[in-house]
């Protein structure tokens, strides 16, 4: 019997259970069903920002490789680089370990992140990978707290648009603490019983 996700404490702060696992993988599912028509055909290159964004790359390569009439080639690979000190961004990005070469420029690089927040990260991550060759360049993000945005970016495909509340789990972290929850939670406010809302965004494919 399954027990249902307790509020975290750590430190002031408290998270609630906000977007579970099953949420995750339908909305994941819908990501990849858009994407598998968008490159039909096409060599796919998922290509993971570490950390946070591991879970989701691997259940996203997963659903994609699953959708009928698909890609005609799905390839892994990761990034790593840093951008937060405990829940706030630094706005600067340390860069941990670079991505594989190309060794295909006819290959359609996908970034995949865990949360678009300010866009500095992406930003600055599509910015370099440009310069390295594919045959298109897109992002898809779980989260997008556009509230956050500091730097002009918008992601090619979106799982969830969200508010300004900060979140952990399924590979988001408080100073690398909770990334192995299978559910998304939100920090509560002091004074706060429930959490915000959010919503589904339609998704952007970006042109070949």
């Amino acid at each position: 019997m399954s027990r249902a996700p307790q509020l975290i404490t750590d430190g002031n702060h408290r998270f609630a259970p906000w977007i579970s696992a099953a949420q995750i993988q339908e909305r994941t599912r819908d990501m990849a069903a858009d994407m598998a028509q968008h490159f039909r055909g096409e060599r796919v290159r998922l290509l993971a920002v570490l950390q946070g964004a591991r879970p989701f790359h691997q259940l996203l390569a997963q659903e994609l490789g699953a959708q009928p009439d698909g890609p005609a080639e799905i390839q892994t690979d990761a990034m790593w680089v840093k951008s937060y000190a405990g829940d706030q961004s630094t706005g600067m990005l340390k860069w941990l370990q670079y991505p594989t070469l190309p060794q295909d420029n006819n290959v359609h690089t996908v970034i995949v992140e865990d949360i678009l927040d300010t866009g500095n990260t992406l930003s600055q991550v599509t910015r370099h990978l440009g310069t390295l060759g594919a045959a298109s360049l897109s992002t898809a993000v779980l989260l997008d707290k556009a509230p956050a945005r500091t730097t002009p970016f918008e992601a090619d495909w979106a799982g969830f648009t969200i508010p300004d509340a900060f979140v952990i789990g399924f590979g988001l972290d408080l100073d690398e603490r909770h990334r192995q929850h299978p559910d998304i939670y939100a920090a509560l406010a002091e004074h706060d019983h429930e959490l915000p809302d959010y919503s589904l965004p339609q998704f952007r494919a970006a042109a070949h």
